[in-house]
C-alpha cells in the first residue's frame, strides 16, 4: 500500500516543520491538525498525489432539513473562482460536508506547504459561512 509520507512535497514539509503525525492509519493517510480546531486528512492517491480533506459541517439524518443548507452550498460553490483547486465534497455516508484538494506526485516541499496555505484558507471561508469556525 502507498503511504501518504512516500510523497517527497510532503515529507519534506513535515521534516523541515518538525511535524511527526504518527503512524498512518490502515489506508496510508495521516491527519494534521492546524490551529488547534482545523482537521487535515491526507490520503494518498492512486498516481502519487496527496488528497488533503478537512470537514467543513456535519450534516443531520434528515436529508430534507439540511436542503437550505446544500443549496447555499452549491451556489457558493458555483461562485467561487475557478483557479481554486480546492473542492466541495459529500462524504460517502452523506453526513459530511468536506472539502478537498490533490497535490500532485511531483509537487515540492514549498508547493505543499503553498498549497496546504491555500487549502486551509478556503477551509476557512468556507466554515464561517457555515457558522463552524
Amino acid at each position: 500500500m502507498i503511504s501518504s509520507r512516500s510523497h517527497a512535497g510532503l515529507a519534506g514539509y513535515l521534516l523541515r516543520n518538525r511535524i511527526d503525525p504518527g503512524a498512518p492509519r490502515h489506508d496510508g493517510a495521516v491527519a494534521l491538525m492546524f490551529d488547534g480546531n482545523a482537521r487535515v486528512l491526507l490520503h494518498p492517491g492512486a498516481r502519487g498525489e496527496i488528497v488533503a480533506e478537512a470537514q467543513l459541517c456535519l450534516l443531520s439524518e434528515n436529508p430534507a432539513s439540511d436542503g437550505e443548507r446544500m443549496l447555499s452550498a452549491l451556489q457558493a460553490a458555483s461562485t467561487r473562482p475557478l483557479q481554486e483547486a480546492a473542492r466541495l465534497a459529500l462524504t460517502p455516508d452523506q453526513d459530511r460536508l468536506v472539502l478537498q484538494v490533490s497535490v500532485p506526485a511531483d509537487a515540492s516541499s514549498d508547493q505543499f506547504e503553498l498549497g496546504l496555505a491555500h487549502f486551509l484558507d478556503a477551509v476557512n471561508d468556507w466554515r464561517a459561512r457555515f457558522g463552524t469556525l
